[in-house]
């Protein structure tokens, strides 16, 4: 959900983070997969890390601050940084920096995505409500049916809770994926139907659970 597109103009220059001659401070937190945060470093003032590994690390330096970044192949970037500001472009390109803050506000600003995703929280709660509301008043339940449709052997009351948090754990899964695919326009009805399926779970779930006590 972060983004930044740098007008080639604005590129001061581009190296490798083992050439500065000196050991670049990680941001807090920072683990493999997801080195991001910002740090001030006395040589190189702001650096803003944007990156997934440190062994391919990448800075590329700007008049606002230095992104540090992870290609696959930074020998290749380079080469095709270097080949652009050679040939130059007709329609150059536009500074625009996208925040997480800013797209999630984008997300809410859609009537739809925050309907469904509404939904769903909401149905994941009454699930919760409604299997606190029910344990008290139940001795033992069963769970299912084992292999020759038979029900299972009764269990403490207590284990109805596992149902709504499937439904939590799938809620935030459908979420966390559906905001992926959201950044994308071509890709954003994959991210309405992983939120669909976030109101259809607590939906069956609730099924279930009046199912099995009534």
């Amino acid at each position: 959900m972060r983004g930044e597109d740098i007008p080639l103009p604005q590129i001061e220059w581009i190296r490798p983070a083992s050439d500065l001659g000196f050991r670049l401070h990680m941001p807090p937190f920072a683990v493999p997969g997801a080195i991001l945060g910002r740090r001030n470093m006395s040589d190189l003032g702001l650096v803003e890390f944007m990156a997934s590994e440190t062994s391919t690390l990448l800075l590329i330096a700007t008049p606002a601050c230095i992104y540090a970044v992870s290609p696959e192949d930074p020998n290749r970037f380079i080469h095709n940084y270097r080949r652009a500001i050679e040939l130059g472009s007709l329609t150059p390109l536009e500074s625009h920096s996208t925040v997480p803050a800013v797209f999630l506000q984008h997300v809410w600003d859609d009537r739809l995505a925050r309907t469904l995703i509404a939904v769903g929280l909401g149905l994941t709660l009454t699930l919760f409500i409604l299997t606190g509301i029910l344990i008290p008043s139940q001795n033992s339940i069963s769970l299912g049916y084992d292999i020759n449709a038979m029900p299972l052997a009764p269990a403490a009351p207590q284990r109805l809770l596992l149902l709504p948090t499937l439904a939590a754990i799938m809620l935030a899964g459908d979420l966390i994926l559906g905001l992926y695919f959201y950044q994308r326009q071509a890709q954003r009805p994959a991210a309405y139907l992983l939120w669909i399926s976030g109101i259809i779970t607590p939906l069956l779930l609730i099924a279930a659970v009046v199912f099995i006590l009534f």
